[in-house]
């Protein structure tokens, strides 16, 4: 599988927004070496997308961020919602 952007060597990166309407991703979806192509056109509609990949080890921080208002976690999380 061909991925957009790599992740640094054996990191995995997490999906923290919502459950997407088409199915394309699921809260929580975990990716070993970075964001999939077949993502790329979802990309290119919302930008800021990426930003709720995070680094497994940041994982719990970046979820309390994302639940909290008012942070970019969580404006991201709710432009993210519905789609």
């Amino acid at each position: 599988m061909t991925y957009v952007k790599k992740a640094a060597a054996n990191k995995r990166v997490i999906y923290i927004g919502p459950n997407l309407k088409d199915h394309s991703l699921y809260s929580y979806q975990v990716f070993l070496d970075g964001v999939p192509t077949s993502l790329s056109a979802r990309l290119q509609d919302s930008p800021n997308l990426t930003k709720l990949f995070v680094p497994v080890e940041g994982f719990e921080k970046a979820v309390a961020s994302a639940k909290t208002a008012g942070t970019p976690l969580n404006m991201y999380y709710k432009e993210m919602e519905g789609k």
